[in-house]
């Protein structure tokens, strides 16, 4: 029995320090990493939108005189206005409804001679004050990118002028 009392105080000192080494362990507070973000949500085209525009606007507008001489007018001016709609989006599929309304400055004019009058100088003018449109939408969307068509009906108001300047003498001719 001598023999083995080294070998189980050995034994019991192994033992005392592997249970105390458990015990600290227990102990420690765990160290889990963050739980990984959720993925993204898909990009939809589902909603509704209302926005507002400015620009410019340029154009030409041709006249024809009773005469059957033509005359062309340039135009420019700003826009502004605005716009509401609303997509539906099933898939890779978009169709959706659009109004738009604007103000306009375009304006432009040309003073030309009447060539059956003497000093008779008419001026033409061509001007937009205001237009909108109703259109619906269709096409295919690839997340942010959408490749549409738009079918529509459109109104404007487009007054023109003709204001009529100097003696009206009769032009001879020899």
């Amino acid at each position: 029995m001598r023999n083995l009392k080294p070998f189980v105080s050995a034994a019991i000192a192994v033992g005392a320090t592997l249970g105390v080494g458990a015990a600290f362990a227990s102990d420690l507070p765990t160290h889990k990493a963050p739980p990984p973000p959720p993925p993204p949500a898909a990009f939809s085209w589902t909603g509704c939108y209302a926005g507002l525009h400015a620009g410019g606007d340029f154009g030409r507008s041709n006249w024809t005189m009773p005469n059957g001489d033509t005359a062309g007018v340039n135009t420019n001016g700003a826009i502004g206005g605005g716009q509401v709609g609303c997509n539906y989006q099933a898939n890779a599929f978009v169709i959706g409804g659009e109004a738009e309304a604007w103000a306009s400055g375009l304006k432009g004019s040309t003073a030309l001679q009447d060539p059956r009058f003497i000093r008779n100088v008419n001026t033409y003018e061509t001007r937009s004050d205001f237009a909108g449109d109703l259109a619906l939408r269709g096409g295919f969307a690839i997340d942010r990118l959408l490749m549409f068509g738009k079918v529509g009906l459109a109104s404007g108001d487009v007054p023109r002028n003709v204001e009529k300047g100097g003696a009206a003498l009769l032009a001879l001719s020899v």
